[in-house]
């Protein structure tokens, strides 16, 4: 038999690590503290957006309010600010400290990311643009960080020493200017096909989301091998 729990789990876009991240509608959007998730009843509410729960004036039992925000930015940045908080909190030997700069980078990460999205013209799904630059420069740091982050608590591992910004050689891509060129893309039948599917069954997902962002990881995976064998 299905919980409400199980039908809250539709919603859910993300997660970190205490910060859970629900689309409820598409206006929507709600931050739920993992520890309320353990209780059927508030999970209930949560699904049928009780106004007595979302109530930024209303608390229970010394609990803090619950508002909900209309747009997928400002729950990002609200999810930095508490775990911006969270971690300043925490005392310097804290262990806890890299598991929480691990949720923070990728919270950065999200957002930097959604700030490209828009920044990039769209005019049809054949399309496909360039972000950016400064935008993407700066979700490649938060990236970076969460690599990071996520490597120092593998046993036994010590993250690898940042180079020095003046030995640092900046590649064609970070001093890159003028406007991109567009690019008409025809996929084959069963790309269009899987794409389709994704672009239905993905919540956020569009064909040009997967081209712009398909083509950057595999951008991103080529470099990497190329100067792997440059070493």
């Amino acid at each position: 038999m299905r919980t409400y729990f199980d039908t809250l789990l539709f919603r859910k876009r993300s997660e970190y690590g205490p910060l859970w991240l629900f689309e409820l509608d598409s206006d929507t959007w709600a931050i739920i503290w993992d520890q309320c998730l353990e209780d059927e009843d508030t999970c209930r509410l949560v699904l049928s957006e009780d106004p007595n729960w979302f109530n930024q004036e209303w608390t229970r039992d010394g609990r803090r309010p619950n508002p909900t925000y209309s747009t997928l930015g400002q729950a990002l940045e609200e999810i930095i600010r508490l775990l911006t908080t969270m971690l300043e909190a925490l005392g310097k030997s804290d262990v806890r400290r890299s598991h929480y700069s691990a949720y923070l980078a990728l919270a950065e990460y999200h957002f930097h990311s959604l700030e490209a999205e828009e920044r990039v013209p769209m005019t049809n799904d054949s399309e496909l643009l360039v972000p950016d630059v400064g935008i993407m420069a700066q979700l490649s740091e938060a990236q970076q960080a969460f690599d990071l982050a996520q490597l120092s608590q593998e046993p036994g591992r010590t993250p690898p020493a940042p180079a020095p910004a003046a030995l640092a050689t900046k590649k064609p891509w970070e001093v890159a200017s003028g406007d991109p060129t567009a690019i008409n893309f025809r996929p084959d039948m069963s790309l269009h096909a899987k794409m389709e599917w994704v672009c239905e069954n993905v919540p956020k997902m569009s064909r040009l989301r997967i081209l712009r962002e398909g083509a950057e990881l595999l951008c991103k995976m080529l470099i990497e091998k190329h100067y792997r064998h440059q070493e």
